[in-house]
Parts: C-alpha cells; structure tokens; sequence
C-alpha cells in the first residue's frame, strides 16, 4: 500500500468516521494544551464539569488538580480513569461504548446526563463553519454532547486550529449558543 493510500484511508476515516482515541490523542498536543491552559479560567472551587470523551478535553485534567472539591461527569471512558488516578470525583455515565474511542453512548448516556446540572462543561467537535454551526461525523457523540450542553451553565468549546472553516455531517449547535470557543486565534 502506498503513503497515498494511506492517507487517503484517514482521509476519509476523518471525513466520515471517528478516527480512533490513540490516533486524535497523538494530533496537535502542543495547541490542545495552550486551549486547556486557557479553559480553565472557567473553573471554580466546587464546581460540577461535564467533560466529554474528546481528546482535546482530555488536556484539561491534569489542570483540575489545583481546585478543590470538584466532581466531574464523562461519558469517557479514558478520561475517568485518569481523573480517578487524580483523585477526582467522577461520574461514569454509562451507555453503550464505542470501542475505538473509548466513549459511552446512547440513550442511557444521554438520560444519565439529563438528570444532572453542571456549573460548566467542556466540549469538542470535528468542525466549526463559515457559517457558525459546530459539527462533528459521530451522531452518537453529537447527541450526547447536546444534553450536557442543555443541563450546562456555561458551555465551553476546545477546537483546535485544524477545524475552523470545517463542516460535517452533524450538526451540534451554532457558536452563538456557546459560552466561549477556544481556540488558537483566542489565546493572547
């Protein structure tokens, strides 16, 4: 197989499909870490986070550490155990998991999470349009990070530099209905 093929294999695997945990944790680390440095001006002390499974996201955690009495909710798989590792108090939403990213779905997901409010929570996605509209190629995921966008206080968006200008199959909000988006253009 050629590099040609092969890249033209994850370019559709991120065009249409989920590319697997291991292969989005190893892109762009350096900006998903200056985008975590920046988000956490929005936590407080006792704070409730919904934090989904991306892997930008995930860049936030070693940051919570500093605050005290959080408890945070994910429907990551990897994300809890390393918040649990951190002696965070974590709440598992259960679901149906997807195995290549480590994520938990679905209907008992998206219930789980409705039950619950959180002061702030933490999301990304595969793109931000032209047009302003947030989207990803995973409908699971998408429908799932809508609920902790309903039951949020604030709604904090991580995109890295790759998705601006990038649309997709669905559709999770526009950036109007959001707190903030980081991005690389917003960091000092």
């Amino acid at each position: 197989m050629s590099s040609i093929s092969v890249l033209g294999i994850f370019y559709l695997l991120e065009k249409y499909y989920l590319l697997p945990l291991f292969v989005r944790k190893q892109e762009n680390q350096q900006e998903k870490t200056l985008l975590a440095e920046k988000a956490v001006q929005y936590i407080r002390d006792d704070n409730v986070i919904f934090i989904d499974a991306s892997s930008s996201a995930q860049h936030l955690l070693p940051y919570l550490q500093k605050f005290k009495d959080l408890v945070v909710i994910t429907n990551g798989i990897i994300t809890a155990q390393l918040l649990g590792e951190m002696n965070i108090k974590v709440y598992v939403t259960g679901g149906l998991l997807i195995n290549n990213s480590s994520v938990l779905v679905g209907h008992d997901t998206e219930n789980f999470i409705n039950k619950l409010n959180a002061d702030v929570c933490f999301l990304s996605c595969k793109g931000l349009n032209d047009d302003g509209k947030l989207t990803d190629t995973s409908y699971e995921e998408t429908e799932v990070r809508k609920y902790y966008l309903k039951n949020s206080k604030k709604k904090v968006i991580l995109l890295t530099s790759n998705k601006i200008g990038k649309t997709y199959l669905h559709t999770l909000c526009h950036r109007d209905d959001v707190d903030a988006i980081i991005t690389a253009d917003t960091i000092g």
